[in-house]
């Protein structure tokens, strides 16, 4: 995946035991997307769509690495780690998708 192609990015987080789900959109702008020298990271921010109940800016950063993708975000339980993802393509975006027993997260990206 060339992070570089990526025209806008939008995200479901879903918390499993309470049958909920949140949905973030990318902040636009220069401070909205860094992408490394590399190439093999992306670092951007997205907000709740519903700013009322959440209007915190969350950063989320993905890696590129030995073909595998790699996600975190400091919305995570533990922001700190990395948690593996997989990839799913569609006509229109592609699905970065990563979960455990209680959370889910989609991240769609656009591609140019």
């Amino acid at each position: 995946m060339d992070f570089s192609k990526i025209e806008d990015i939008e995200l479901e987080y879903e918390y499993k035991r309470h049958e909920v789900s949140d949905y973030y959109s990318q902040i636009q702008g220069e401070s909205g997307r860094t992408i490394s020298p590399d190439k093999n990271n992306i670092r951007f921010s997205v907000q709740n769509n519903d700013v009322a109940s959440d209007n915190e800016v969350y950063q989320i950063i993905l890696n590129k690495e030995d073909n595998c993708l790699y996600v975190k975000g400091d919305f995570f339980t533990t922001p700190e780690n990395w948690y593996e993802s997989t990839l799913e393509y569609h006509s229109d975006h592609v699905a970065l998708i990563s979960e455990d027993e209680d959370e889910k997260m989609i991240l769609k990206c656009w591609l140019a």
